[in-house]
């Protein structure tokens, strides 16, 4: 499946994944992608007030851990319980990556166990993204092989979670897919 991507700081950072194969660049650039797009998708519709939002939102911030963020966005309706629940499983992973020193994998008996435990990535369907103009593989992703690993779990995952987002982004704007990145029109 192809990342769908919003922007070009998106698609840099979706390169260094590919470039690198690290698993510990995965989780952290992939996790830091999907937290991005939920902070977006909690400020659109919070009181415009960019200074109080950033200061909640920020990583020091009351609301500055990504799973207080997913646990927001779904007191706000933003979404449900079972992508609230994936999204703290991804939470705990990102931790475990960013703040073990010891080597880290993907195959580790404590990242398999929680990459095993995230629901969206065996979704038989997702809704797809109501956009034409958008590549087929973008919206609507093909399902997981029987046999995937943790990694394409969790990139499965990531994956799921950004047009989740987008949905809830950007459904209601027209807007272009050129190069792998979505740029919504303005007005």
């Amino acid at each position: 499946m192809t990342w769908l991507l919003t922007c070009d700081a998106h698609r840099k950072a979706i390169a260094e994944i590919e470039q690198t194969k690290s698993d510990r660049a995965t989780v952290i650039v992939a996790t830091s992608v999907v937290e991005k797009d939920l902070v977006k998708a909690i400020s659109l519709r919070l009181v415009d007030d960019e200074r109080e939002t950033n200061m909640l939102l920020k990583h020091s911030g009351p609301l500055g851990p990504f799973e207080a963020k997913a646990h927001l966005a779904y007191l706000m309706g933003l979404i449900d319980a079972p992508l609230r629940d994936d999204l703290t499983l991804v939470a705990d992973i990102r931790n475990r990556f960013a703040h073990q020193v010891e080597p880290l994998h993907f195959n580790s008996h404590a990242i398999h166990a929680l990459c095993d435990k995230i629901a969206i990535a065996d979704a038989p369907a997702y809704p797809e993204i109501p956009d034409e103009g958008l590549p087929a593989e973008c919206r609507r992703p093909a399902p997981l092989p029987p046999d995937a690993t943790p990694r394409d779990r969790f990139i499965q995952a990531v994956k799921l979670f950004l047009i989740a987002f987008w949905r809830g982004n950007h459904t209601e704007s027209a807007g272009d897919w050129q190069d792998g990145t979505w740029t919504p029109r303005e007005g």
